[in-house]
């Protein structure tokens, strides 16, 4: 673990990154006449490599490693921006030291922020560049169908064998492309592909660097206070299992078109393979939860519930529980749950063993994993790191853009249903890559703060 204080000096650490995290982990006297979702704290991602450190019988196989990617990064963040969309208000969050009062930086951020407000709605406009998507797929699969259809022949297999119920396989696909802004394909890809749990993170440094453009539809986990029967913090889980697409339902769509896409939410609710599927990983989240929350509190608030984004309706179930506080913290949440039960199938760690066979090896990096925040106040909110482009540079001096995506295989998987469903959850990011690359962006996008406030 390379850990690197504010003044640029980097040290070694022989910890995980979550015992890090938990001892690291400052207790702060929180401001509470505000009721904010983050009250500084850290900000970062848990790759799906991090298992091996949650699951202790999880011996670490030969892995195919992407080295200029961190297994997992994290940066506490002492002074934050947040903002109310519904509000519209921003709020500046300072975490003060002995060593180091915020209120100087609170002052001149507020200053550029109302500088910032008046620059003009345009400039701030997220730009449809109105370009066809259709056309040549620049993106190669790491395996190729006909391996990948063997792949879930063999996870049929092993359910015969008795070895897992359920198996979340995945595939990569990837290209290189020219360097450009990634804050452009995320804005693409957050029009495009809308979803309530997108994040953009870039974190680059000297040794490795990684930016994510995160468009997931799923919460891992968050902790949030509640005023509920047990009081106390609220552990909150909402796996996902259970895709299917829906047409294309832009600007007025026909009469015909609204009926499909309601006959289509319809099919999913009514799918004895995908609710068999829900059901499975609702089961394997409850026992996860168990281990971290009061006896008794654990509950499944709504199963199976459809929810609709802009290109798939989803099957969302909701777990929760009241966090025991005498035992357990935010870190020890994640380490109780991680990896998500939607990524891997049931039972856990035997299931991780067969796919990391499966998957040859190959590294799932930040992909599976959970990126979001621990707040000081022992708040958090982690999403799925799925529908995702993740962008690294490589050897050519280009950016090399990797975009996972995968489903779970059952008994009663079809292997040309699970292999398109894996493309239609490709497809929305892999469109946006396509747009992004074929765009000449241009650098007077970008607001500048600093020429606001002087000017």
């Amino acid at each position: 673990l390379f850990v690197t204080d504010i003044h640029g000096a980097t040290k070694m650490e022989n910890i995980t990154i979550l015992q890090y995290l938990k001892r690291s982990t400052p207790q702060a006297e929180i401001n509470h006449n505000f009721t904010l979702p983050f009250n500084g704290g850290y900000l970062g991602f848990l790759g799906y490599e991090v298992r091996f450190d949650t699951h202790h019988g999880a011996v670490p196989q030969s892995t195919v490693v992407e080295r200029t990617i961190p297994t997992s990064a994290f940066i506490f963040c002492d002074q934050s921006l947040i903002y109310d969309h519904c509000e519209k208000i921003w709020y500046l969050i300072g975490v003060s030291t002995a060593e180091q009062d915020q209120n100087a930086w609170m002052e001149s951020t507020a200053s550029l922020l109302r500088n910032y407000t008046q620059c003009g709605k345009q400039d701030i406009n997220v730009i449809d560049h109105h370009i066809p998507v259709e056309g040549e797929d620049i993106f190669t699969p790491l395996r190729d169908r006909d391996t990948y259809e063997r792949n879930i022949d063999e996870c049929h297999e092993q359910i015969k064998l008795g070895e897992s119920y359920e198996l979340c396989l995945t595939n990569q696909f990837n290209t290189n492309v020219k360097k450009g802004s990634t804050l452009e394909l995320y804005k693409i890809l957050r029009k495009r592909n809308p979803a309530p749990y997108s994040a953009y993170m870039t974190l680059w440094s000297s040794r490795s660097g990684v930016t994510l453009c995160c468009s997931s539809p799923e919460r891992f986990l968050s902790i949030k206070q509640t005023n509920t029967t047990f009081g106390g913090l609220e552990v909150e889980a909402k796996p996902i299992k259970g895709t299917i697409a829906r047409p294309d339902m832009r600007g007025e769509p026909p009469a015909e078109l609204i009926d499909l896409d309601l006959a289509q939410a319809d099919h999913l609710y009514n799918c004895e393979k995908n609710r068999a599927e829900n059901l499975m990983i609702v089961d394997l989240l409850r026992n996860d939860l168990s281990r971290v929350c009061k006896t008794g509190s654990i509950h499944v608030a709504k199963l199976m519930q459809i929810e609709t984004f802009a290109t798939v309706h989803q099957m969302v179930s909701t777990i929760r529980g009241q966090l025991d506080t005498n035992d357990a913290d935010t870190v020890d949440v994640l380490s109780a749950c991680f990896p998500g039960g939607s990524m891997t199938g049931a039972p856990k760690l035997r299931t991780m063993e067969i796919l990391h066979k499966l998957e040859q090896g190959v590294c799932r990096g930040a992909y599976s994993g959970c990126m979001g925040y621990l707040s000081l106040d022992g708040c958090m909110d982690m999403n799925i790191i799925i529908r995702s482009a993740i962008v690294s540079s490589n050897e050519l001096g280009t950016f090399k853009v990797t975009i996972p995506a995968g489903g779970a295989i059952t008994a009663l998987s079809e292997s040309d249903d699970e292999y398109e469903e894996m493309l239609l959850k490709a497809r929305p990011v892999k469109d946006a890559v396509r747009i992004w690359t074929s765009t000449e962006t241009s650098k007077n996008k970008y607001i500048n703060l600093q020429s606001h406030e002087t000017s």
